[in-house]
């Protein structure tokens, strides 16, 4: 489970079958300490379902509770990046 852990902390979130290639842990095994995660309210689960070529794929999306990405600094000065917001909820109004 620490695995499955550090992926989370490092990417935010992900599915069971993306945590599974990356810790090269079987896709069962992933999903039953997934499970168990979800007991201990460790992370948040969802159930996804999504089409590729027509078929349906069933996957388990995870996220790590009060995980938050960084927050990115922009150069421009606060009042650019006001005006900026501004103008482009103007535009789409």
């Amino acid at each position: 489970m620490k695995e499955i852990l550090e992926y989370l902390a490092d990417f935010g979130e992900g599915s069971d079958l993306e945590i599974a290639i990356a810790t090269e842990i079987p896709l069962a095994d992933v999903r039953l300490h997934l499970s168990e995660l979800v007991a201990q309210q460790a992370i948040l689960a969802c159930r996804s379902i999504r089409f590729e070529q027509g078929e349906e794929v069933e996957e388990l999306i995870c996220r790590m509770i009060g995980y938050s990405r960084p927050i990115k600094r922009s150069n421009k000065p606060r009042a650019q990046m006001k005006a900026a917001l501004a103008d482009n909820h103007l535009a789409h109004s």
